[in-house]
């Protein structure tokens, strides 16, 4: 049952991916994962798509930088963005996310038999399912303390 899983509030998932710049979305995974493949099923969260997500999220910072300086009324652009690869790297860790998550959205529903909302899944991913892995880790200890 989800008493594996750690509690953490979803808001401090949101606030650490957010002051991150979305680093640590990938070590939620992990952290994640740990607790996932203990389960009996074959669906398992890909340690692959996880490991890619971190170089990917490592690599944007480096990808992303513009800078716009004047001197003596002349502009000039300093970018890393070269080719577009800081847009590219960006929609690659956007897809890995949803993927993901919809992996684990998929872990859980067989796993306890539940139904996760799938809009939300696409739109909030990590944050959302941390919310619903409290709901089941109180689900299960408000069972263990009524029996």
């Amino acid at each position: 049952m989800p008493d594996n899983f750690k509690k953490q509030s979803w808001i401090s998932v949101l606030v650490l991916s957010s002051i991150t710049f979305g680093i640590y979305i990938p070590f939620w995974y992990k952290k994640i994962k740990k607790v996932t493949d203990t389960f009996p099923q074959d669906k398992k969260l890909n340690n692959t798509f996880i490991t890619v997500l971190m170089i990917v999220s490592f690599l944007i910072p480096f990808f992303s930088i513009t800078i716009t300086t004047t001197v003596n009324g002349v502009e000039n652009v300093f970018t890393t963005n070269f080719y577009g690869i800081g847009t590219i790297l960006n929609i690659l860790r956007a897809l890995l996310i949803i993927f993901l998550s919809f992996n684990l959205r998929s872990i859980l529903q067989s796993q306890y038999n539940v139904n996760l909302n799938p809009v939300l899944t696409f739109f909030l991913g990590p944050v959302f399912l941390q919310y619903k892995i409290n709901s089941l880790i109180e689900k299960t200890s408000t069972q263990h303390a009524n029996q």
